[in-house]
């Protein structure tokens, strides 16, 4: 489940940030390449991860809930 502090971070990077529906994609709600990178950092600092280079693609950031069942697999492979 999808937590309080992801919404948090992650709204600090969209446009419209109080529309966010967990299917609709990211770009949509203006997360660019740039806006990325600083996301990554945030998130890794937040949940005590590193993203593995295999997750820093498209699909990891399409919507919100491909960030977090990635988040998610991360942890649990920790």
């Amino acid at each position: 489940m999808m937590t309080p502090q992801f919404f948090e971070i992650i709204s600090q990077y969209l446009e419209k940030a109080d529309e966010i529906d967990p299917e609709e994609e990211l770009v949509s709600l203006g997360l660019d390449s740039l806006k990325v990178i600083n996301l990554v950092l945030d998130l890794e600092d937040a949940f005590g991860i590193e993203f593995p280079d295999r997750y820093l693609n498209e699909e990891t950031f399409r919507t919100s809930i491909s960030l977090w069942n990635t988040i998610t697999a991360i942890k649990d492979n920790q």
